[in-house]
């Protein structure tokens, strides 16, 4: 068996085994996934010796900000492998191989990882997870919808990002072409785009996306309570309730005591050099749960892709 990047013809053959095995989280994000995401990530694929296809993840390179450093990190999303390929032990020799490669060149790599400590053999720690609140009018005050507004402008949403996340320890930098990605993203899975204010005065945007019973706002970015409340409160006068998920810092149990809370993971983080990272940050950690311990502020990283 080898480990090797997939060849721009078999490109075709992993759009369709994504549509078929992650149908269940598609919503139009695949399409969008494979026109935009995939012509810059890294595919890897492990073969047989007849050159047969036998699993595949792919790697995007992030630039990761940690105590305001600046580092390229590797970010893993869409391991899989087909269903007649399973329980052979095929993705562990896929990602132990990748992981091998990539801790060359990259201190740090990124998992999603929505089930706690799933890749802790590979050297992988929950780095962050998400507070998700159930809102209703209840829970809310009834706001004025001035200024409200679903035309994004990205140029002003990255330049709030940036303020909102310097109050985070390690967030992922974004720009402007990665927010217009973002916000192309969304609305390829019919969503929307909803903020307060315009250009230099915006004070909050949020990724929204309308279901049968509730609005679930996938990520939101705002300058303070009011802001985050203006939305909130716009978005129940045409929804009974709103999925609202926020960081695991963002605790905002104060604004909604008695609103319906669970934490749920997200992204795992694993250290490819300890000792370069003890070195960098000065500290002595000896392991990577150890080392998380060193960030001395919280963490917000709401990437998928």
């Amino acid at each position: 068996m080898t480990i090797r990047l997939a060849k721009p013809e078999e490109h075709r053959q992993i759009y369709h085994w994504w549509k078929d095995i992650f149908a269940f989280d598609d919503g139009g994000h695949i399409d969008y996934y494979f026109a935009t995401y995939v012509p810059k990530a890294i595919l890897y694929v492990l073969v047989d010796e007849h050159d047969e296809l036998l699993c595949a993840l792919n790697v995007h390179l992030k630039t990761l900000v940690i105590n305001e450093a600046k580092f390229q990190t590797s970010f893993i999303v869409g391991i899989f492998t087909p269903p007649k390929h399973r329980h052979q032990g095929y993705m562990h020799k896929l990602l132990s191989g990748v992981l091998d490669e990539r801790s060359h060149t990259d201190l740090f790599t990124l998992i999603q990882a929505y089930e706690p400590g799933i890749y802790a053999p590979f050297g992988f720690v929950d780095l962050y997870a998400r507070r998700q609140f159930i809102l209703d009018a209840k829970h809310i005050p009834v706001l004025s919808s001035q200024g409200v507004t679903y035309e994004p402008d990205p140029i002003a949403m990255t330049a709030l990002y940036h303020r909102f996340t310097s109050h985070f320890n390690a967030y992922a930098h974004r720009q402007v072409t990665d927010m217009s990605d973002l916000i192309g993203e969304v609305k390829a899975q019919q969503g929307r785009i909803i903020s307060v204010g315009s250009g230099a005065d915006l004070s909050a945007y949020a990724f929204i996306f309308p279901h049968g019973t509730h609005i679930e706002i996938d990520e939101i970015v705002y300058t303070d309570a009011k802001a985050l409340l203006q939305i909130l409160s716009t978005l129940l006068a045409s929804s009974p309730k709103v999925l609202l998920k926020v960081s695991q810092a963002e605790d905002l149990t104060k604004l909604f005591p008695k609103a319906p809370m669970e934490r749920v993971p997200y992204t795992a983080l694993r250290i490819n050099n300890l000792d370069l990272f003890n070195t960098h940050f000065k500290v002595s950690a000896t392991n990577t749960t150890a080392a998380l311990v060193a960030f001395k502020r919280p963490v917000w990283f709401r990437e998928n892709q």
